[in-house]
């Protein structure tokens, strides 16, 4: 999934990653978001700063990525 200069995904391993290119030293700087507990189904990029992630454990979380942290957890 792409992010601007960004890619996000998530997978059987639970967690969400991000990789992002910092534009002043062009190196790649990755984040991983963890709080699921079962496979990501899907990720979804709202904006430059909150991603959505949903999982086969019945929940969907809202991630601040610039913080690299939850904002909110909804589950059934």
């Amino acid at each position: 999934f792409l992010l601007d200069l960004a890619v996000v995904s998530g997978g059987a391993d639970m967690r969400v990653k991000i990789w992002s290119l910092d534009s002043e030293n062009t190196q790649i700087r990755d984040a991983t978001l963890t709080g699921h507990k079962s496979r990501i189904n899907d990720v979804h990029a709202l904006d430059q700063q909150r991603v959505l992630s949903a999982s086969n454990d019945g929940s969907v979380i809202l991630w601040d990525i610039t913080k690299n942290e939850a904002i909110h957890r909804v589950a059934q």
